[in-house]
């Protein structure tokens, strides 16, 4: 949704239970989401969605190395999972990009 996408900046600071810093938001990329769209006579057409975006955060995120590879707030973390941002009263659920 455009008001929660609108309301994610750059300097955002998550903490731990502790207070502790568990990511920050170094940049973020905004732009109109696209949508597939079937024509009556059957055309496939790609288009921007009028209203949604496509969010692209960077972030500084606190990780750990294990035997196993970087974890972040205790789970793994690879190209590709999922990891949970609390920025108040902002929640975000990101797909790890790269790493």
């Amino acid at each position: 949704m455009p008001e929660y996408a609108d309301n994610v900046e750059v300097g955002m600071v998550a903490k731990s239970i502790r207070g502790e810093t568990v990511a920050r938001i170094l940049g973020v990329e905004r732009e109109p989401a696209t949508v597939v769209l079937t024509s009556d006579d059957g055309h496939i057409y790609q288009r921007k969605h009028p209203v949604k975006q496509d969010v692209m955060l960077t972030a500084e995120l606190s990780v750990r190395q294990t035997t196993t590879g970087l974890t972040f707030k205790g789970r793994p973390l690879r190209q590709g999972s999922t990891v949970i941002l609390a920025f108040g009263d902002v929640t975000i659920r990101a797909t790890v990009v790269s790493l």
